[in-house]
C-alpha cells in the first residue's frame, strides 16, 4: 500500500495590476508530505515497511478580476515538483 497524508506548506504569492481590477500573479512554494509504504509478507519475503518526509516544490501563475469590490473570479494554473528528500 502506499499512503500520503499532508503536513504543510507554504507560499509566496507576488503580483502586479495589469488594469484598476485585473491583477496577474505567480505563486512559489513547498509542500511537505508524510508518505508511507507498505509490503505485506510473502511466503518468500518479509513484511516491509517505509516513512519518510517529502519536500515537493510548487509554482503556479494565474490571473484574477474583482467583478465587485467584495466579489472575485480567477484562474491558476500550475504543477507540483517530484519529492526532494
Amino acid at each position: 500500500t502506499y499512503a500520503r497524508d499532508f503536513a504543510g506548506a507554504i507560499q509566496f504569492k507576488a503580483g502586479v495590476l495589469v488594469a484598476d481590477n485585473v491583477l496577474v500573479y505567480t505563486k512559489v512554494g513547498m509542500a511537505a508530505l508524510n508518505e508511507t509504504f507498505r509490503f505485506g509478507a510473502t511466503p518468500l519475503s518479509p513484511s516491509f515497511s517505509r516513512s519518510d518526509i517529502a519536500f515537493r516544490p510548487d509554482a503556479r501563475v494565474g490571473v484574477e478580476w474583482a467583478v465587485t469590490d467584495r466579489l472575485t473570479v480567477g484562474l491558476e494554473v500550475g504543477t507540483s515538483g517530484t519529492a526532494l528528500r
